[in-house]
This record gives structure tokens, C-alpha cells and sequence, in this order.
């Protein structure tokens, strides 16, 4: 073994630590690099804030979006107030709110703030 992970797609390593910026065009594996959003500086508070949620009202996962892919690092915030959602992803820069579906017809709609994979 070569040490490459077994996926169904061509594996290109990432980019070395340090390195100054992509190349328009460029990918890495299935990602376009061209639309991959950094996340943005944020104050101490900022931080802690996102933590306490992610503490109460989130959780940090391991998933698969498709049968055949690798698991992916998912965190996400659930929350009936949009509001709140939406000022974690104003601060980060990155993810999506989406809407949940109820269960049952008496339970308030709510969202739900994720984001996979960031690396920086």
C-alpha cells in the first residue's frame, strides 16, 4: 500500500502546507478549488459563542452523502430561530442553512446550519 486511501475517484494529495494560492482551474480530487470558501478571522467571543452552541445545540458527525464515498466531518447547528443561524454563518464565511422537515404536524419548523470538510 502507497499509502493513498482506496476511493473510487483519481487521489491527488493536497497541496503542500504553506502554499501561496491555487491556480485558476485547478482541483484536487473532485473539489474545484476556484469556489471552495475560506473560513474568515473571528474574534475570541465569536468563537466561543459558535462553541456553545455547537455544544448544546449541535453535533459533530461523520457522514456519508453518497453510498460509495468517504465519510466527510460534518458539523451542524439545529435550531428553530433562523436568525441565530444565520449570525454563525455571517461570522464563519462558510456552510448552509437548511430548512428541516417536521415529523409531525404540531412541531415548530426549523433549520439547520452545516458545514463539512474545512480544513483551515
Amino acid at each position: 500500500m502507497d499509502g493513498r486511501p482506496d476511493v473510487p475517484y483519481r487521489w491527488a494529495p493536497p497541496p503542500p502546507i504553506g502554499y501561496p494560492g491555487i491556480m485558476p482551474g485547478c482541483t484536487f480530487g473532485r473539489l474545484n478549488m476556484n469556489t471552495y470558501k475560506k473560513l474568515q478571522n473571528m474574534s475570541a467571543p465569536d468563537i466561543a459563542y459558535i462553541a456553545g452552541l455547537i455544544d448544546g445545540e449541535g453535533t459533530v458527525t461523520l457522514t456519508r452523502k453518497h453510498k460509495n464515498e468517504n465519510r466527510q466531518l460534518c458539523i451542524s447547528i439545529s435550531s428553530t430561530e433562523i436568525s441565530l443561524l444565520e449570525f454563525v454563518l455571517s461570522v464563519t464565511g462558510v456552510g448552509k442553512i437548511t430548512n428541516k422537515q417536521a415529523s409531525k404536524s404540531h412541531h415548530a419548523h426549523s433549520y439547520a446550519y452545516a458545514v463539512y470538510n474545512r480544513m483551515r
